[in-house]
Parts: C-alpha cells; sequence; structure tokens
C-alpha cells in the first residue's frame, strides 16, 4: 500500500492559542504591551483577512519595507497562515539597490513604516505591479492605513491547503558577492529549523529572548522567535539594540536567551554597567554574524554564563549548529555540532568530501 506525502502546514499561532491561550507570547519593547498567544492571533487573522481584502491570494508577494515593529510579526505570521510570500526589503540597501529587487519580485502589495516613507517615495517608479502601498503609521497622500485592519474578523475562514515546499518568504544575502540575492525559504524550512532548535537547544515554554536583530534578516524570526511560539514562551520585541533597554532586560531578568553580533557585546562590556549587571537569569547568549573575540567570549565566561559562537545560513534557514557547554572552552572557535535533523559535510575544490584535520 503507497501513502500520500503528508505536506500538513500548521497554523502555528492558532495552534499556539488554542493550547496556552493566555500565555504572553509577545511584549511590545521594555516594560511595554503585553500580548497573550489569544490576542496575537486575533490580531494576525486581522491582518490575514485585510490583505485578503486588498486582493492578496495564496501565492502571491507582499513586500515589508520597515524597521522592527509588531505590525511586521503580524504579517509575517499571516503568510504562514494564508500562502502569499513575505518578501522582506532590508532597509540597510540603497535605493538604487531597492529598486530592482522591487521590480524582481513584483508584489501586489508593499508595507512600510513611517520612518522609510521618504525611501518608498524614491522607490515608486518601480512598482509595476504593486496594487497597493500601505502604511504601518501614518499613510502617504496615496497610501491605506494598516490600521483599518482593525476593522476586519479576528476569525480566519476558508485558509488555503498548504505544503511544506510552498514558499513562505524571500530574505535577501550578500554571502560572498557583497550582491543582495533572495534566498527563498519555505514552510518546511520554517518548521524543520524550529524543531531543530528546539531539540538541539533546549528551548521550552519558560523561555524568553529579546528579538533586537532586524527583523528583514533570517535571524530575526528563526533564530528564537519561531521556536518560542513553537513551544510557548516569550518574545520581547525591539525596535533595535539599544543598550539602556539591554541592560533593563538583563537585571530584570526578562530574558532567558539573548543573541547579538560581536560589536553588540562590544558595546556592553565597554559601558560602566557591564561590572554590576545581573547576568543570573540569562541561560544562554549566543554570538553571530562574524567570528567573535576571546577576549569577548571569556568576559562572559568570567560571569558564569553560557556563551557561544552559532553559525547559520540563511538558505538553510538560520540555526545549523550546537556547541555543548562543556567543549565551548577547549573549542574556541568551533560552532559545534550540526542539529538534530541536519548534515554537514566538508569538501575540497573538486566537491570530494575530506577528513578530520584537512587543510
Amino acid at each position: 500500500m503507497t501513502y500520500a506525502q503528508s505536506t500538513y502546514v500548521a497554523d502555528w499561532l492558532d495552534k499556539r492559542a488554542k493550547l496556552t491561550p493566555d500565555r504572553v507570547g509577545l511584549v511590545e519593547g521594555v516594560g511595554g504591551t503585553e500580548i497573550t498567544f489569544r490576542e496575537w492571533n486575533e490580531r494576525v487573522n486581522r491582518t490575514a483577512n485585510y490583505l485578503r481584502s486588498l486582493g492578496v491570494q495564496q501565492g502571491d508577494r507582499v513586500s515589508v519595507y520597515a524597521s522592527n515593529c509588531v505590525e511586521y510579526l503580524d504579517v509575517f505570521w499571516a503568510a504562514v497562515k494564508v500562502g502569499f510570500i513575505l518578501h522582506n526589503l532590508n532597509w540597510r540597501l540603497t535605493v538604487h539597490e531597492l529598486g530592482p529587487i522591487v521590480a524582481d519580485a513584483e508584489p501586489v502589495v508593499l508595507l512600510y513604516s513611517e520612518e522609510w516613507r521618504a525611501h518608498v517615495d524614491e522607490v515608486r517608479p518601480s512598482f509595476t505591479t504593486t496594487r497597493h502601498v500601505v502604511a504601518f503609521g501614518e499613510p502617504g497622500p496615496d497610501d491605506r492605513s494598516f490600521a483599518d485592519r482593525d476593522n476586519m474578523s479576528g476569525v480566519l475562514d476558508g485558509r488555503p491547503e498548504l505544503a511544506m515546499d510552498d514558499i513562505l518568504g524571500i530574505y535577501y544575502t550578500g554571502g560572498t558577492t557583497g550582491l543582495p540575492k533572495g534566498a527563498i525559504l519555505t514552510h518546511g524550512n520554517l518548521t524543520w529549523n524550529s524543531v531543530n532548535t528546539i531539540t538541539s537547544w533546549g528551548i521550552h515554554g519558560g523561555h524568553s529572548a529579546a528579538l533586537q536583530l532586524p527583523f528583514f534578516h533570517i535571524g530575526g524570526p528563526n533564530i528564537f522567535m519561531v521556536p518560542l511560539v513553537h513551544t510557548g514562551g516569550k518574545t520581547i520585541l525591539c525596535s533595535a539594540f539599544d543598550l539602556d533597554e539591554t541592560f533593563t532586560l538583563i537585571d530584570d531578568g526578562a530574558v532567558t536567551h539573548y543573541v547579538g553580533v560581536p560589536t553588540m557585546y562590544q558595546m556592553l562590556q565597554s559601558d560602566p554597567r557591564w561590572e554590576r549587571a545581573d547576568f543570573s537569569g540569562l541561560d544562554l547568549v549566543i554570538s553571530g554574524g562574524a567570528p567573535c573575540p576571546l577576549p569577548i567570549m571569556q568576559k562572559f565566561w568570567d560571569k558564569g554564563i553560557d556563551f557561544k559562537m552559532g553559525y547559520g545560513l540563511t538558505e538553510a534557514a538560520g540555526n545549523n549548529f550546537w556547541l555543548p557547554a562543556e567543549r565551548v572552552r577547549d573549542k574556541t572557535t568551533s560552532v559545534g555540532y550540526p542539529l538534530f535533523h541536519i548534515d554537514m559535510k566538508v569538501v575540497d575544490e573538486t566537491g570530494k568530501e575530506v577528513g578530520s584535520n584537512a587543510t
């Protein structure tokens, strides 16, 4: 007997809202509004219904040009629910670079946060397929207001049947060339990255993490936010990295998990508050984006913190390795072992696999 391959894609927030409806899943900034999983699910349902009212269908591209905000996260989870493709625009790129990216993706809707309105106006001439431009904040003269989604139903009807290989999002990465290339991430990539992170990093519902990395970057959703929704943990959304906010989060014990890049850690350690900060609430601090200098790692170890380097590829959904705490100090330049459902190998320039200690 043959069986059809399973293509089931969960409605993540709907599932989590049923399992732990009154648990806080999202906090809007340090000491900000707390949003339960029930409330978050309803917000995202309204978002999905609003985008559908604009004619967005399964497989359409929806571009987002925004700084970190709850609305951006809502659009991300709406894509998971109804199957449009989230097209993430990197606000670090120039308008000259963004124009061809928007034209190539052919989005039917573009959403933006207010601080990028001038850039959106500059790139408008490249909008050949974009039927609606929607502002998260105050809209421009010809734009729609995202606040209109509040008039939509908090119940989602007629969710399409999605397959694991359906495209969820497009994330731009420079790679080795420095030129932005769109990496396609599927619903399966999202799911397996979360499963791998939970099983290999030990993430559970009692954990919480700050989301300070740009949400257009694969690390924004995938390092901690998605696994925390999977397990019922808490995400504290920050607009960006901020020293004051970060020390408050650490001192208040608001986060158990933290991710940053070496320059962020260097700034933290150069601040006078470093010496008196209470790090006892942190279970894990991980560094990515570039090799982390040993002196930075040593200062964390001196405070008894499980600090390590991570490594991941945008094309491979973000989290790829784990180094056990007992190996960190004798493998200071290592990112560890492949995660539970990941295989890795090292090859030479001809593609042939090489053994240990090859140079």
